[in-house]
Order: C-alpha cells, then sequence, then structure tokens
C-alpha cells in the first residue's frame, strides 16, 4: 500500500486502483519477490535507474499482470498522501506532498498534519 496517485497521471490504467507511491509504503515480501522474479534483472533495474519502479508495479497491479491485492484509493489515501488530498482526514504520512500537491492542497494537509511541515 502506498500513496494514491491524481487520476490525471500516466500510471492509472484503472482509476479506482491507482494507488502505489513506493515513497512511503507497506509491501508484502513474498509477494514482491515473486514479482521481481517474473521478470528480466535488466528490465527491473532499468526501472529502478529511472525512479519508475513503483509506477510500473501499480500499472501492473492494475491490469491485473501481477496477481496481488491493493487496497483501494479510501484505503490508500489514509496511509500517505502524495499527489492528492481534500482535507477531510489526517493520514498516516506523506511522501512528496509539498512538491505534488496544489497550493490549497497542501495548506489543507499542514492544517490537518503539521508533521508534514
Amino acid at each position: 500500500m502506498g500513496a494514491p496517485w491524481a487520476p490525471r497521471q500516466n500510471v492509472c490504467k484503472v482509476v479506482e486502483h491507482c494507488v502505489g507511491d513506493v515513497g512511503l509504503s507497506i509491501m508484502n515480501v513474498t509477494t514482491l519477490r515473486q514479482v521481481a522474479a517474473a521478470y528480466d534483472d535488466a528490465f527491473v533495474d532499468s526501472m529502478a535507474d529511472q525512479g519508475c519502479i513503483d509506477c510500473w508495479m501499480s500499472m501492473e497491479f492494475q491490469t491485473g499482470a501481477i496477481r496481488a491485492s491493493v487496497a483501494p484509493i479510501d484505503v490508500a489515501r489514509l496511509f500517505s498522501v502524495e499527489s492528492i488530498y481534500d482535507g477531510t482526514y489526517t493520514p498516516f504520512g506523506t511522501h512528496k506532498a509539498a512538491r505534488k500537491l496544489e497550493g490549497w492542497q497542501l495548506d489543507l494537509l499542514l492544517e490537518h498534519c503539521p508533521e508534514a511541515r
């Protein structure tokens, strides 16, 4: 489970399951190892080098290419905030929220979660 992404991002193929940012996340290690084993090491390394490992994995989860359950957005948003926030809850944590949220969203986040400063 990681922060949901805003639907406008390229990684959102199935909007209701567009979660997975790994900056602050919880993953099942066994599943992660199975995923890595199913792909060529060079491919996985290239995704990691591009900083896209979470984007790639999220797209694979969304399309069903990787058999694993993903937290729905309404659960994932309570865990972590990165690019979407509506001010109706206090998340457990954030990842790059100051860079990804619009100004009014960041103001709301800092009001509800001062630790995000």
